[in-house]
């Protein structure tokens, strides 16, 4: 569990960018068109100016282990979702400019940012959770499958940590 140390309005407010997935990249078997508009997320990463809780999160003594450590927020808004894939990382292994890159190195975590809400789910591999609270987290590694659902009423905010041994 991480310490709270932000308010709703210190990631509400940011500008974050919609991120459409449709058809990208590791989502083809999603290809019937129903998906098209409801495949994606809203993101708010570098180079953009981090909240302060985001660098206090980094700072903590948990992540020391890490060579690269680097953050983003996540926003899924209600009827959105990223059906289950593995994720590619290659946006953070070009941004590290990570030669001999070995995914098995990576770990990912996401942190809650609010207390679980009706209808917001996180799958890895088989497990589904929809129970949660701010400051919890969830972790896999390298290329393990992995969705986040919104199926409620609420937007659903997440910080997003990803790590390379």
């Amino acid at each position: 569990m991480f310490k709270i140390t932000w308010k709703d309005e210190d990631y509400k407010n940011l500008n974050y960018e919609f991120k459409p997935t449709y058809l990208k990249e590791g989502f083809e078997k999603y290809s019937d068109k129903t998906y098209e508009h409801s495949i994606g997320n809203h993101i708010y990463f570098l180079p953009n100016p981090m909240p302060e809780f985001v660098k206090e999160t980094l700072d903590n003594n948990y992540f020391n282990k890490y060579s690269i450590k680097s953050a983003g927020l996540h926003l899924i808004k209600p009827g959105m979702f990223l059906p289950l894939h593995k994720d590619l990382y290659k946006g953070f292994k070009k941004a590290y400019n990570i030669d001999d890159f070995d995914i098995t190195k990576v770990h990912r975590y996401i942190i809650f940012l609010e207390d679980s809400k009706s209808g917001h789910l996180l799958q890895i591999k088989n497990e589904v959770v929809s129970k949660w609270y701010a400051g919890g987290y969830l972790k896999w590694t390298g290329s393990e499958l992995h969705a986040a659902y919104n199926l409620g009423t609420e937007n659903r905010y997440t910080l997003q940590v990803t790590c390379y041994v």
